[in-house]
């Protein structure tokens, strides 16, 4: 779904379908989307559900702010969120939201193995 212009009214949409019990997407590219801190939000939302179930996510080149990264932050220290490589690359958040997301990465460094946010403007 990368590259496709996908607007806020998608992003809600996939956001419902990863929240629910019948969705067995676990690596779902949305990179190049412009959906910025909005849908980053509608995103956390769901990840951090039980139901769940990604492992991989692409976020790259998607406006997301600090108000974005710190709803994602949030959700991946979630109990439920089973997300382990997140890409957060090239997006807008900044030295503040790269701490935000550290701190909060911190707390559950053994889940998360890799994560991409190179090229964050500071």
């Amino acid at each position: 779904m990368g590259h496709n212009e996908t607007g806020l009214t998608g992003v809600w949409a996939l956001a419902t379908a990863l929240a629910s019990e019948h969705c067995r997407l676990t690596s779902p590219n949305l990179s190049c989307n412009d959906f910025g801190d909005v849908g980053a939000r509608a995103l956390a939302g769901a990840l951090a559900s039980e139901h769940c179930r990604p492992t991989s996510l692409d976020l790259g080149h998607n406006q997301i702010g600090l108000t974005g990264v710190w709803a994602l932050a949030t959700a991946l220290a979630s109990e439920h969120c089973r997300l382990l490589s997140p890409n957060l690359s090239c997006n807008d958040f900044g030295d503040v939201g790269a701490r935000a997301r550290a701190g909060r990465l911190a707390r559950e460094v053994w889940k998360v193995r890799r994560l991409e946010s190179a090229h964050a403007p500071t």
